[in-house]
Parts: structure tokens; sequence; C-alpha cells
């Protein structure tokens, strides 16, 4: 039996009574359940984006991410990109909205916040666990009083069927969803009609050209952590809420005193790389906004979620290790940032996720390179750079571009050209690098396993 509760402990950031003493229960009971066995690692994360930005996002991940355009699953109210490295990290599953005045559950969680009403359809939505026996899992969890959507509600949602999803957090407004998939199969998503769109294709080669001639191809690897920002009063229950529905464990949380908040890691039980399910990480202020204005303390961290609402604050990347010409490549990746925060338009609400103004990229050696002790390094990083483009207001998330005449321009015109002219997605490049050969074949398998299960009921 896996056992989740005597783990090393990191950080110094004091927890209450309550916190210390509701954890090592909360663990002992879900291993004692075999819930810990049953759940594993992240599958899939989901997103939803404005009508009209699904490629440009696609371009940017392809352009920043190690991430191939696979597939788009055709449904009667949304268009779901499918976006893969293979099938050892986890999926991008982008979803666009087909008619801007569609609403939902989600677009009124949006609604309640300033910043997220004027972009009603954009935000995260969670990630699916792979599960050993969804249904065991489902009854189980429901039974410990956790909410999911009965299958109508999926099917009106317009949400894959073949997978159980818990209703929004209270406290992080995320869902968390299990799917069941042998170890040899691929990943299937029984949602619409499996298609390629050109358009997409487009986007995504467009992308990974620009990653390749800015000089930054395979150098950023997988996602190593998901950071979501919320209240201070409700940290230590969003940490002991995803303790509940995950098989992951509590690493540890440190005090950031500069930014008057704390970084707090949950990491997975079977001590798989983050590459594979990535670590989860909750932010919140130390005090609640309300006092503030006693201490004239900094709250970048609650004034985010006082605009957007709680929500993923951004997605890391890992960088590999090495060197070129004398230069580390986490270097040569920080030093194309400028360029690329000029690439996107600001306005994009995808900037909400993969987070241009604070975009993360990190050292996977950052993490024990010196040791055990170290492994604080990648979170308090983090939340520890400051950064003149911090999301604190309505305006503050508006990026410049570049000036005009720098060498690099006129490929980031390149770039933007997916969105832009007539006919501009009509056109898929015959010739494929091998980046696009590697999505070529994943797209195949599961374009036959999409067909062969279309007739799945979940």
């Amino acid at each position: 039996m896996l056992n989740s509760s005597h783990r090393p402990r990191f950080g110094d950031k004091q927890n209450s009574a309550f916190f210390e003493a509701y954890l090592p229960r909360l663990l002992e009971a879900r291993d004692r359940s075999g819930l810990t066995e049953m759940i594993g690692g992240i599958e899939a994360l989901m997103m939803t984006v404005e009508p009209g930005n699904a490629l440009e996002y696609i371009a940017e991940l392809a352009l920043m991410t190690p991430y191939h355009y696979l597939v788009t699953l055709d449904s009667p109210k949304h268009l779901t990109h499918v976006l893969r490295i293979d099938m050892d990290a986890p999926d991008i599953l982008l979803r666009e909205v087909k008619d801007p005045g569609y609403s939902d559950i989600f677009r009124s969680l949006n609604d309640l916040y300033p910043v997220g009403a004027r972009r009603p359809h954009s935000r995260y939505l969670g990630e699916i666990l792979l599960a050993s026996n969804r249904h065991e899992v489902v009854a189980q969890q429901q039974a410990r009083e956790f909410r999911f959507f009965p299958i109508g509600q999926l099917a009106e949602l317009d949400l894959p069927l073949n997978v159980s999803l818990s209703k929004p957090s209270p406290y992080t407004q995320n869902m968390v969803g299990y799917m069941e998939r042998a170890a040899d199969n691929i990943r299937v998503y029984q949602h619409g009609e499996c298609i390629i769109l050109g358009s997409a294709q487009a986007a995504y080669e467009r992308g990974k050209e620009m990653q390749e001639r800015i000089g930054i191809k395979g150098l950023i690897l997988p996602i190593d952590h998901l950071a979501t920002r919320v209240y201070s009063q409700d940290r230590e229950a969003a940490l002991l809420e995803y303790l509940a529905l995950s098989s992951y464990y509590y690493w540890g949380s440190y005090d950031i005193a500069d930014q008057n908040s704390s970084t707090n890691v949950t990491k997975n039980v079977r001590g798989v790389p983050e590459s594979a399910s990535p670590a989860k990480v909750f932010t919140a202020n130390n005090h609640p906004y309300c006092v503030n204005h006693l201490d004239k303390l900094p709250s970048p961290t609650e004034t985010f979620v006082r605009n957007y609402g709680p929500r993923l604050h951004h997605m890391a990347l890992a960088v590999t290790d090495g060197q070129r010409n004398g230069k580390e490549y986490i270097d040569i990746v920080v030093a194309r940032q400028p360029i690329l925060d000029g690439i996107f338009d600001g306005d994009d609400i995808h900037a909400a996720h993969l987070n241009l103004a604070e975009r993360r990229v990190e050292r996977r050696r950052l993490a024990g390179a010196s040791g055990p002790g170290d492994e604080n390094q990648p979170f308090t990083l983090l939340e520890q750079q400051p950064n003149a483009h911090e999301i604190v207001d309505i305006e503050a998330d508006r990026l410049e571009r570049p000036q005009a005449g720098t060498p690099i321009e006129d490929a980031d015109d390149d770039l933007l050209a997916v969105r832009d002219g007539q006919g501009r997605y009509a056109k898929v490049d015959d010739a494929a690098e091998d980046s696009h050969a590697r999505a070529t074949i994943l797209r195949s398998h599961a374009i036959r396993d999409v067909e062969a299960g279309e007739n799945l009921h979940a």
C-alpha cells in the first residue's frame, strides 16, 4: 500500500493546528480506502479561451512548449483542440466556444470578477487524473461528500463523456476529473467528431518554425508545475481538498515575506517526474486584503484573485540542462523573453494561462542540485522574482510589442499571420520536420482509437 503520510516536509511556513491535525488523518484515510492506489497522475489539463483566440494560443504553445497539435474534437458547442507531447506527459485540452453568447457555469464564475467578466469564456478548468477504476473512485468520493456532474449535465456542458468531473471547487473554482486508460493504450476522449483543422495545423507549424528560428527548439521541457492563486482564508482548505481528490502528498510551504504570501506545494505520491505529473502549487496572501490598509503590505496574490477569481495563475515549464557556446540553456531561453512577450497581443486571455506577463521557465537542476534542502528553490524563486508586468489590476496585463526595426520582428509577423489576412489557413506545408512527424504518428493512433471509441458509453 502506498504511504502518503510519512514524507519529508520542506518549508518555513507555519500552518494552523487545524491543518496539522487533519492532514495526516485525511491522507491515512485515503490510503486505507484504496483511493491512493486507484488514482494516478495527471492525464490532461482543461482550459477554455475566447472564440477566435484558440489559433493564436496553439501557436503560442507550439512556440513556448514542447506540445504538438494533434486533433480537434468538434462537438455541438465547442471546438476542443488536443495538444500532446507524448504519452508520458499530460495532454492539453483547449476548448473554444463556438457562440460568443453561450453561457454556462464556467462563464458565471468569470462574471463574478472585474477582469474575469471582460473575458467571460476564458479560464483554466482543471485536471483529469488517471483512475484504475473510475466508477469506484467516484463512488467513494461521493460518499466523502464530493460532488460530481451527472452524465446528463456533462452532455449539456459539452464535456467528454468518458471522464467523471467534480463540480468546481469553492476554493479554487477548478474541477478534478477521472478517466480510465490501460497502461499500453493511448488517451481517447469521447467527445464530438475527431477532425484535423488546417487552420490549427498552420498555427502549430508556424509556432514550431519560430521556435527553431529563435534558437530554443529542444530546450524547453514539459510542464513542471501548475500554480493556482486562492484567497488567504482558503489556503489550507484548498490544499486538503486537492489531497483528498488526488494521489498527491503535501511537500511543504514557504513564506514569501516580501510578497506577503506563501507558496504551498503538493506532489505525486508515486515519485514520478513532474514532467509526467506536474506538481500542484497553491499561492495565497498571508493576510486578507481587508486588513492590508493597516500595515501597508504588498498584496499581489490577493489582488489577482479579487480581479480574476481563484484560478490558475501560471504553468511553469522546465528547461533542459546544458550550454550552447558557453551560455546556459536557461539563459538562452530567458534572453528570448522580451521577443516572445512581443509576439502575442497582451489583450488575449491566453496570457492568463501561460501567463505571458510572468512567464516562468525553470532549470530542472534547481530542484535538489545541492541536496534535498534546496528543493524549495524552483517554487520560491517563482514568487520572489519581481516583474514589471505583475497582473494586479484591470489594465496591468497589457503587454507592449518590441520596438519596430528589431531583427526578429519580421519573424514575429510570420507567426502572427496565423490570424491575419484572407485564406491564411488553407496551406499546410508538405515538408514536415521531425517535430511534426511525431505529431503525425500520435495523430494516426488518436484518430484510429477515437473512431473505435465513438460508440462507447461512460
